[in-house]
């Protein structure tokens, strides 16, 4: 039976190897056969999923993630990461959702959008809206 922690573990391994283009190294350990991606950006399969995340990396060499949070809670893990495409860059704040079979991940949704620049703790945008601290 695999638990939480080996399930949070293997997503972090996932989100990185998709950070840094290493992904399809590790397919056939982390990816259930026929599974399913939910990314609007890329045909449907693992294939053509693998094929754009080596080309993101191609075409951004410096890119880096930064897992902010993980959640597990049976055979789902949540990630919260953060992801800069070359140094300077404010970056993007991306959504991770898997589903796991045992050790594989069988189905994915991903999102995410452009990360907003910091606002100054004493600006007046700031303190007009309490709903969104920095």
């Amino acid at each position: 039976m695999v638990d939480d922690e080996l399930r949070k573990k293997l997503a972090a391994e996932f989100m990185q190897r998709t950070a840094d283009g290493t992904l399809a190294q590790a397919a056939k350990r982390l990816l259930a056969p026929g599974g399913i991606h939910h990314d609007w950006r890329f045909p449907a399969g693992w294939d053509s999923f693998l094929k754009a995340v080596e080309e993101v990396c191609r075409m951004a060499p410096e890119r880096r993630i930064e897992i902010k949070h993980l959640l597990s809670n049976g055979g789902f893990v949540i990630g919260h990461v953060h992801v800069v495409q070359r140094p300077g860059d404010p970056g993007s704040v991306g959504f991770f959702l898997l589903r796991f079979e045992g050790e594989h991940i069988a189905e994915m949704w991903a999102a995410g959008g452009k990360a907003s620049k910091p606002i100054h703790p004493t600006s007046t945008a700031h303190s007009e809206n309490p709903v969104n601290p920095v």
